[in-house]
């Protein structure tokens, strides 16, 4: 397995991760740096290279952890799965806030069919966590390595994340919401769509985006608005890996979910 060493600029020959790598083959942070300047995910302003450095030693445990536990395929090499990652940045969104609904969470009314990223908790191979709205008062997510997908109240999930980040709350057209919740729950969780579940997938960071078993947390939400919602384009058609931070950015633009709070 190769490891992430940092900056190296010198030709020669290494043992790392007990392989022989050469500097070319390890990810230089600095490049990775401009490249997410480049590719809009990272503010210079905002953001210096020393602060995006020691960031991503904490990221290359993620990183690490998950390669470790057998959950990202061996394939992906960590620049890859920064870029995936949006290089460890969130943009910042205006609130529209609508507190409607019947789900109440600290304050808060979260609706069947929201969907929740957060930055509080970052899982063996993934940054954030994503989840969705399955019941006015469920959500319903794939909570990380050794365990399987898991419904709870709006109010312990918020509860959960909040003190730790920010948790974000999206929200679409009911319709669209509705279906999409309606599929979340009778595919990964109850078949029957009661409070006993009976469906239990793996977990697992694959590239298999359009199967159910095994499955990760911004898969099912994908998978959620992609299948649960019929003709309607929703969804980009995609492919690989679709993350936390990258699930926004796979709706298509007229139908893309507005923020409307922020915990």
């Amino acid at each position: 397995m190769k490891r992430l060493v940092g900056i190296l600029s010198l030709s020669l020959v290494l043992l790392v991760g007990g392989q022989y790598v050469t500097a070319e083959e390890i990810s230089n942070y600095e490049v990775l740096y401009n490249q997410g300047i480049q590719e809009g995910y990272i503010n210079s302003e905002e953001l210096s290279l020393d602060n995006f450095e020691k960031n991503n030693e904490e990221f290359n445990k993620v990183y690490e952890d998950g390669k470790t536990e057998n959950i990202i395929e061996d394939s992906l090499s960590y620049s890859e799965w920064l870029k995936l990652n949006n290089y460890g940045q969130y943009s910042n969104e205006t609130v529209n806030e609508q507190p409607q609904g019947r789900g109440w969470a600290s304050g808060f009314y979260i609706r069947r069919g929201d969907v929740l990223v957060t930055n509080g908790t970052s899982s063996a191979g993934f940054l954030g966590h994503a989840a969705i709205a399955n019941g006015e008062n469920q959500v319903l997510d794939m909570p990380g390595s050794g365990r399987t997908s898991r419904q709870m109240s709006s109010q312990a999930w918020v509860n959960e994340y909040k003190g730790k980040g920010w948790v974000r709350v999206y929200r679409t057209s009911s319709g669209i919401a509705d279906n999409a919740a309606r599929w979340a729950d009778r595919n990964y969780f109850s078949t029957n769509g009661t409070a006993n579940q009976n469906i239990f997938p793996s977990y697992s960071i694959t590239t298999q985006l359009y199967s159910k078993n095994p499955s990760y947390c911004s898969k099912l939400v994908f998978q959620a608005y992609w299948f649960g919602t019929g003709s309607v384009p929703v969804m980009k058609n995609s492919s690989g890996i679709v993350t936390p931070y990258g699930l926004m950015d796979r709706f298509n633009a007229n139908y893309r979910p507005s923020l409307i709070h922020i915990y």
